[in-house]
């Protein structure tokens, strides 16, 4: 029985990696014309938090002159050398759920 149980799992968990990787798309744009709203995902990870209740920092917006394509989207970074670093690893600095709300 315990190992009908652990066959199930294991198709339940693949099936459910196929499925999402099926809703994946293009990444979410505004009227802005830019993936996140314009503004620097590169940047926006070396941003430091403040305290909770406290004001946050502000994001740091992106040139026009300075952008990458990545996910069916034009990017914008407020400097070369993060466009560079977003280039090499656009995964880990493109928000999740392709900009869409989780």
């Amino acid at each position: 029985m315990q190992k009908h149980l652990l066959k199930s799992v294991i198709l339940s968990s693949a099936l459910s990696l196929f499925s999402i990787a099926g809703i994946a798309g293009p990444q979410y744009i505004d009227e802005s014309g830019y993936a996140a709203s314009g503004y620097d995902v590169v940047a926006f990870r070396d941003l430091v938090q403040a305290a909770p209740g406290s004001e946050q920092p502000e994001a740091i917006p992106g040139k026009a002159s300075i952008t990458a394509e990545y996910n069916d989207s034009v990017w914008a970074f407020s400097t070369e050398e993060n466009r560079d670093k977003f280039l090499a690893n656009p995964a880990k600095y493109a928000p999740a759920y392709d900009g869409h709300c989780a």
